[in-house]
């Protein structure tokens, strides 16, 4: 940090920020068993597939528990995943309990993987474990490269979702249909969306077409 100062001294102002949470169980899963593996376990032993989220989850909510002890969270990121994290929601309830803490952050998760099985799988071993998690935290932003299009009640139930991303291979309209006043912010190399008045979706909510990135980079939509 003093590295830091001395560089932009008189152009930048210099501060420690905070951390979010980034909540990928099916990834790391997948990388050590094998998308062919995983998906046989949950058709053919859905116990023991469950032992292995099961797993997973409370080592990562003793990560939570760790960080928040040590004031490690805050609503000033950078970015979230690739996406503008800023949140006057959260700025408010860090401001009002006059220190950072997970209830003034951002929950990201997601189950990439899972694009290929139904939605009620896709709730029973994902979203049923992610839930209790998630919404220990100010708001929520779910999915990555996964299509949410046909399961968008099973992700509905995280009470504090917010953020939602969706893929070219998603059907945009389905989804603003559904979400209604929750933002539907996907932004990628095929197709660029953002919450500002333009085009009105059928519920109501408004949309602007952007111009195609010069770059391939997947970059998401932003939030209210």
């Amino acid at each position: 940090m003093t590295v830091a100062e001395d560089v932009l001294n008189g152009i930048l102002p210099v501060r420690l920020t905070g951390h979010y949470i980034y909540c990928a169980p099916w990834d790391r899963i997948v990388r050590l068993r094998g998308v062919q593996s995983i998906y046989l376990d949950l058709a053919l032993r859905p116990e023991f597939t469950h032992k292995i989220i099961r797993r997973f989850t409370e080592m990562n909510a003793a990560k939570v528990d760790q960080m928040d002890a040590l004031g490690l969270f805050s609503c000033d990121i950078g970015s979230l995943h690739c996406t503008p994290s800023y949140s006057g929601e959260l700025e408010a309830i860090e401001r009002k309990n006059g220190h950072p803490s997970r209830a003034s952050c951002w929950f990201r998760g997601m189950a990439q993987a899972f694009a290929g099985v139904s939605p009620e799988m896709h709730e029973e071993f994902d979203i049923e474990y992610m839930r209790p998690l998630a919404e220990r935290f100010g708001l929520t932003y779910y999915s990555c490269c996964e299509p949410l299009d046909d399961r968008l009640e099973q992700v509905m139930k995280i009470r504090n979702l917010r953020k939602v991303g969706a893929m070219p291979w998603a059907n945009i309209n389905v989804m603003a249909e559904q979400l209604g006043s929750i933002y539907v912010p996907p932004e990628n190399p095929i197709r660029r969306w953002s919450p500002v008045p333009s085009t009105r979706t059928p519920s109501g909510k408004r949309y602007v077409k952007l111009p195609r990135p010069a770059s391939a980079t997947a970059v998401h939509g932003t939030t209210r």
